[in-house]
């Protein structure tokens, strides 16, 4: 039997030139001013945490090491649909 995952909840923060409440999440998302500043994360048992990106290309890199570390997720964001359009 498999291990019972443990719940990743994660909040992206963002910047951007856009203003999302009068372009919109998809317009505000791909603009090229629109940069990932942080984000935070609780992992079930094991506390809460924030993490910087300086560039959102470097996001990768970042979460690499966390997330090897943890081993079965199950992830939710609390605004999953900007998040993942971001």
């Amino acid at each position: 039997m498999g291990l019972t995952p443990k719940k990743l909840w994660f909040d992206l923060e963002t910047k951007s030139n856009i203003n999302l409440k009068q372009r919109g999440a998809k317009v505000y998302a791909f603009a090229p001013s629109t940069d990932i500043i942080c984000m935070g994360y609780h992992l079930e048992d094991h506390g809460s945490g924030l993490v910087y990106f300086e560039d959102a290309t470097k996001l990768k890199d970042k979460l690499k090491p966390i997330l090897k570390n943890w081993g079965n997720l199950d992830f939710r964001a609390f605004n999953a649909s900007f998040d993942v359009t971001v």
